[in-house]
């Protein structure tokens, strides 16, 4: 499993909880379940705390929870499962979530843009190889049409400007401006 984050493949500093065992000095990765049940012991850690949901949890149980969280995990339990986009969506709009999301399951390269414009920070990658073709989407796009939640992408202006989509293996005599 590889873990794409700005531009790079990086070591995941993030750790779960193994045979009932918290895992001292590191962030701590929890289930919801494991976070409403550890809840109270872990008003006080002193590490990083990131939630996995699964797409099922209703967000709104969450809402005074979030600011003890510094990532939250969303899964693609298939590729076709849409939930987490809406998940990124709201934590980012709605309920105001600055810190890292990260996607994680059945993540595709083909589904990375979108991932990013709903607000994807990082991704967890299953097949290695393919980290480098993950990278390279990440500089594919200089500029949208629309906004996203992210603002602006790797420099770009925002979407309510009217520029042209661009693709990076265009020359730049190719763009068209209005």
């Amino acid at each position: 499993m590889a873990l794409v984050k700005h531009g790079e493949v990086i070591a995941d500093p993030w750790v779960r909880i193994e045979n009932d065992t918290l895992p001292l000095g590191r962030p701590l990765l929890l289930t919801l379940e494991e976070w409403e049940r550890l809840a109270g012991s872990l008003r006080h850690w002193d590490q990083p705390l990131g939630l996995i949901l699964t797409g099922a949890e209703p967000l709104d149980q969450l809402r005074d929870s979030l600011g003890h969280f510094q990532l939250i995990a969303l899964a693609f339990p298939k590729f076709t499962d849409g939930r987490a986009y809406s998940q990124a969506r709201l934590l980012r709009k709605r309920y105001g979530f600055t810190g890292e999301l990260r996607a994680i399951g059945n993540v595709l390269q083909d589904q990375f843009l979108q991932m990013h414009r709903c607000g994807f920070d990082s991704y967890e990658v299953a097949d290695e190889k393919a980290a480098e073709a993950w990278i390279a989407a990440t500089s594919r796009y200089l500029g949208f049409y629309q906004p996203s939640e992210r603002g602006d992408f790797r420099g770009a202006r925002a979407g309510s400007d009217p520029q042209i989509f661009v693709t990076a293996e265009q020359p730049a005599a190719a763009a068209w401006a209005y």
